[in-house]
């Protein structure tokens, strides 16, 4: 299995929360193989050098979409 990079990114306000290095991540350790096809194309983006984006949601975004529903709605909640 290949060794890369991953990189977990909130998908609304783009802030990184973690990053896995290169030489301690193997894939089939991650679980992403038990992700269905549309749940890794939604949540998964491999860059040109081989590093994974993970799109999650932070705590501060996870909060602001709790008590703002409507927040739901559009794509990138903090500006």
């Amino acid at each position: 299995v290949k060794n890369m990079g991953v990189y977990y990114i909130c998908r609304h306000c783009q802030t990184c929360l973690g990053i896995l290095p290169k030489e301690l991540v193997r894939l089939d350790m991650l679980g992403f193989d038990r992700l269905t096809v549309d749940d890794r194309r939604e949540l998964l983006m491999i860059d040109p050098l081989g590093n994974i984006h993970v799109q999650i949601t932070c705590e501060d975004c996870e909060e602001a979409l709790h008590y703002n529903p409507l927040l739901h709605e559009i794509e990138y909640i903090i500006q």
